[in-house]
């Protein structure tokens, strides 16, 4: 995954696809524009997302002339730093324009950030992903898992506009490739001899 030139793209789309879905398209771009607005940093640091370069936090432990700065999922990892951080500002935003405390808003934020974009720690983990087999054979399992239960609690709108996202960023192919849309498409391939995606190419 880190080593792929497009994985930093499609963790990106997770931004589109989840806080999107979830929220709506314009208070996504309000979080997106919000990111360089005056303030957003103290907001940031209140909801626990750091978009510093961790080099430069580096210097206090060792000479940043020796540390390595190209690590394969560092890429991945900032883009999925600064999808934790549109999320966080777009329902802070909301959630401020609603007339809630700052104090509430920031939680409301903090719980939209775990919602669209996870918690990836074994407190949050399958029980059959938690131990070294099962981490080890499903590393990036965890996101499947997460993505379903997202989809499942997304209301009729939410799920409407998850549809379109995907569809507008993969087309019919991406759509059909989350697992349980992945069965009917093989299911229809093997009723039809040609499956949904075949079909709709």
């Amino acid at each position: 995954l880190g080593y792929s030139p497009t994985a930093w793209f499609a963790n990106a789309t997770q931004t589109v696809v989840n806080t999107a879905s979830a929220i709506g398209y314009l208070p996504t771009i309000r979080g997106l524009r919000a990111l360089g607005q005056p303030g957003a940093d103290e907001i940031l640091t209140a909801l626990g997302v750091k978009l510093a370069v961790p080099l430069t936090a580096a210097r206090a432990f060792k000479p940043v002339a020796t540390l390595s700065w190209w690590h394969p999922l560092y890429v991945f990892n900032r883009v999925e730093t600064g999808n934790r951080a549109i999320a966080g500002l777009a329902k802070y935003q909301e959630q401020i324009a609603r007339g809630v405390s700052h104090a509430d808003a920031i939680r409301a934020a903090k719980d939209f950030i775990t919602v669209t974009n996870f918690d990836y720690s074994i407190a949050d983990t399958p029980r059959i992903l938690a131990g070294p087999i099962g981490a080890f054979a499903g590393q990036f399992k965890k996101f499947v898992i997460k993505e379903l239960e997202f989809v499942a609690g997304l209301p009729l709108p939410g799920k409407v506009r998850f549809v379109a996202n995907v569809m507008a960023l993969g087309g019919i192919g991406t759509l059909m490739s989350f697992p349980p849309l992945l069965l009917l498409d093989w299911a229809a391939g093997k009723m039809t001899g040609e499956t949904i995606v075949e079909r709709a190419q």
